[in-house]
């Protein structure tokens, strides 16, 4: 018997689970070709703003390979800065605001 009701609940769920997809769909088929289209348009300034992002993380890492060569800075805090920069830099990669 608790086989069965198992059983029976399971197809319950799945067919539950495929009347939330099929009531999703539409939704999704509107709302995609929009999302993509959005996209293509911000591809541009999305580039251009990874590209600022990589020369300036580019700059720091020099400055601080220099500092630390010239024993300005120890090796920690070099290594502290460095996982900062790389952090910031490639946290906020894709999260760029208008």
């Amino acid at each position: 018997m608790t086989e069965t009701n198992q059983q029976e609940q399971k197809k319950v769920e799945e067919k539950d689970i495929a009347d939330i997809l099929n009531q999703i769909t539409p939704f999704v088929e509107t709302l995609a070709p929009k999302i993509i289209e959005y996209q293509k348009m911000k591809s541009p300034e999305i580039k251009r703003a990874q590209y600022m992002d990589f020369i300036i993380m580019i700059l720091i890492l020099i400055a601080i390979t220099i500092l630390t060569y010239c024993k300005l800075i120890d090796g920690s805090a070099a290594t502290g800065l460095l996982g900062a920069v790389i952090g910031y830099v490639f946290g906020t990669l894709y999260k760029k605001e208008e």
